[in-house]
């Protein structure tokens, strides 16, 4: 199996495994396939031993197995970065070098590894956790109690329809009911989950906040345009691996053209390489570095 076929395959089983269920129309579009191809992966994952359950329509699912079997959704943590980072890595191997089957065999023992999904919980959360789950299998509303916040700097609380988990249960998607946006919490920042009795009332207004390759989101996109060195383009790839379908060549210097949702994300990126950064489009990104730079500077530090 080549890599974009094993790269695939991956996405189809993070997707199944969602407790966010999508027909098979929408794993196509989001693949760029065919229906039929995504036909056919859940065909081979049936066949290799995972169960996959029909919902509704052409609505599949990844279920967990009979009592005292291993559960094949624990071990589906990759995501998207990891998916990029490891297509990159075999594609890095040559053709001819058997290394990229032994890879793939290490990948397929991967799912077997029966301490591999402890990787993927943080230790203590599992309260927060069921809670969070509990919350979203049942529609009930729920408070984020003592959230650490980074845009605001303090702990607060926050009403919420929590609903989409991603697949390593590291990010929660919620509709914060007090300013009527989707926004993406870390677990690992909530102290406590407090599952309400209220059901959803405007599941309607429920949308998976987009992220952008700086791991922000937010509800006014901007286009950006950034020259770069080769030691900035090298440090680009290795903290955020997505920025590499928007890095390209040219006229001998390395150029990343893309959309950010936040600028805080971008701006810490570029503040801290402003020697081997040029901002060549974005008029609020050059605003906000200039901007954050004078606050910095009127900062007098501690005797």
């Amino acid at each position: 199996m080549d890599q974009p076929k094993v790269v695939r395959l991956l996405r189809v089983m993070q997707l199944l495994a969602r407790t966010t269920y999508h027909s098979v129309d929408e794993i196509a579009a989001l693949l760029e396939c065919s229906d039929r191809t995504v036909y056919r992966y859940i065909e081979s994952l049936r066949d290799a031993g995972f169960a996959i359950v029909k919902r509704e329509g052409t609505i599949f699912q990844l279920v967990e197995p009979p009592k005292g079997g291993v559960d094949p959704r624990q071990y589906v943590c990759f995501t998207d970065e990891e998916a990029a980072v490891l297509g990159r890595l075999i594609q890095c191997l040559d053709g001819n070098n058997p290394q990229k089957e032994v890879l793939l065999r290490k990948i397929t023992a991967i799912y077997n590894a029966a301490e591999l999904h402890k990787m993927t919980i943080h230790r203590g959360l599992d309260r927060v956790l069921a809670n969070l789950e509990k919350a979203i299998t049942g529609k009930r509303v729920a408070v984020f109690h003592d959230y650490a916040s980074s845009c605001s700097g303090e702990y607060r609380d926050y009403l919420v329809e929590p609903f989409k988990m991603d697949v390593n249960s590291v990010n929660v998607a919620a509709l914060d009911l007090r300013s009527g946006h989707n926004k993406i919490f870390k677990v690992a920042r909530i102290r406590e989950v407090e599952v309400l009795p209220e059901i959803w009332t405007r599941e309607k207004e429920h949308k998976y906040p987009e992220l952008d390759v700086f791991r922000m989101s937010g509800e006014a996109p901007v286009h950006v345009r950034l020259a770069l060195t080769l030691r900035a383009r090298n440090l680009l790839l290795e903290e955020y691996p997505l920025a590499g379908a928007g890095i390209r060549e040219e006229d001998g210097r390395w150029i990343y053209d893309g959309t950010v949702r936040r600028l805080e994300g971008v701006g810490r990126f570029v503040m801290g390489l402003l020697d081997q950064v040029k901002i060549l489009e974005g008029a609020e990104l050059w605003d906000y570095v200039q901007a954050q730079c004078r606050m910095g500077l009127s900062i007098k530090p501690p005797l």
